[in-house]
């Protein structure tokens, strides 16, 4: 698949193809509304409505919150091919089976993970699948994966009952963890993962457990052990190939990006903010990429020292620094928000400003402080997390 820069969109307003959301709460939608503002892919749905009165483990509040979720094209031959998206469920802690709705945006199919549209469907339609991590009827290990083809997203639940036409051929891995860690510090989200040259899976699966679903015989990331949860447990950081322009095109750029949320991200509120920079993420490549370093001054690691990433509210004369920020196009206010790109070892002097859009919320919903790349579909842009809303950095 020959993917343009009008098919997929960057990290910014200029030519990056990624973006990155640091938890952001987005606005509540009603019960009832299938075309909700979904800052997310797919970004304009059209999803089926539901009787307010029936249950879903994918209500539009649930779906709306990016940070529990994870969009992205897949990566085959060394290039990029459909845009798919996995949503986690709202799951009890009491339960024992574990649901994520897959979306193929473009009906594109991805055969070592069995996403595929069902025979007869239409090509090049949106389709949907529901994955189910649950408990093995059978000896071997705890823990198996299916997917089952539906209707629409109110479809995917834990009942859904086994059938003939349900794709099995997976594994569910789960790491080991230090035993310190408790519920709290496994966050209820589900991401995409690339390992090996293989997309997979990983997702919360239950009370300090957490999953890695992929093809029979898959091998996943291995997981750390430093004794910090945002760099131990996937859910709370993200990893990607990132992107590149190649002519027209964008390419697999090959060099891993990791970004790390703060420790205290998820506790902000909007005083912290004011008038002060604060430190919300870092990032850290594998590479150099000069587009990204240009950009935003994310750059390999040194000497375990990382780019960062600070926000604060305020004007020229509090928020120190901003007062040379020749695009003021995205500036709202008062107050204003701004962030901040640091690159390690650099003098201030270095650091580049942006300013971006706060979209208020009046009735958030409460994030854990997750951190993770995105894919758009409609417009170039990027947006973080602010307290009772979303920044958008345009």
């Amino acid at each position: 698949m020959h993917v343009t820069r009008k098919g997929v969109l960057a990290l910014t307003t200029l030519s990056l193809p990624l973006l990155l959301a640091l938890a952001c709460a987005s606005p509540r939608a009603t019960k009832t509304d299938a075309n909700f503002d979904r800052r997310e892919c797919p970004h304009d749905p059209t999803w089926a409505e539901r009787d307010p009165a029936s249950t879903t483990q994918f209500s539009p509040d649930r779906l709306a919150i990016p940070e529990l979720h994870d969009c992205q094209r897949f990566i085959e031959e060394e290039g990029y091919t459909s845009l798919f998206a996995v949503f986690m469920g709202e799951q009890a802690y009491d339960t024992e089976t574990f649901v994520a709705l897959i979306v193929s945006e473009e009906g594109g199919s991805y055969d070592p993970l069995g996403l595929r549209p069902p025979s007869g469907y239409p090509e090049e339609t949106r389709f949907f699948q529901c994955l189910l991590v649950e408990p093995n009827p059978q000896a071997g290990s705890p823990l198996v994966a299916r997917l089952v083809s539906i209707q629409n997203e109110h479809e995917c639940s834990a009942t859904l009952p086994r059938g003939p036409n349900d794709f099995v051929n997976l594994d569910v891995r789960v790491p080991s963890y230090s035993s310190e860690y408790e519920e709290r510090d496994f966050p209820q989200v589900a991401r995409w993962a690339y390992h090996d040259r293989v997309q997979y899976v990983t997702m919360w699966c239950g009370p300090r457990r957490w999953c890695d679903v992929g093809p029979r015989g898959f091998t996943p990331a291995p997981v750390s052990d430093t004794g910090d949860r945002t760099r131990d447990i996937v859910g709370w950081h993200d990893q990607q190939i990132l992107a590149v322009v190649d002519g027209d095109s964008l390419v697999p750029s090959g060099v891993m990006g990791t970004i790390y949320p703060a420790p205290d991200l998820g506790r902000y509120s909007a005083a912290d903010f004011a008038g002060r920079w604060l430190f919300v993420a870092e990032v850290s490549l594998t590479g150099a990429l000069p587009a990204y370093a240009a950009e935003f001054n994310f750059v390999p690691a040194t000497a375990d020292r990382l780019s960062r990433i600070e926000l604060c509210q305020g004007d020229e004369a509090t928020c120190v620094g901003t007062e040379g920020v020749a695009d003021k196009s995205a500036c709202v206010g008062p107050p204003t928000w701004w962030a901040r790109l640091s690159r390690p070892g650099s003098a201030p002097e270095a650091d580049k400003y942006k300013c971006i859009t706060r979209h208020f919320v009046s009735n958030p919903v409460a994030d854990p402080g997750t951190v993770r790349w995105r894919w758009r579909v409609l417009d170039e842009g990027g947006w973080m997390r602010c307290p009772q809303g979303c920044c958008e950095l345009l």
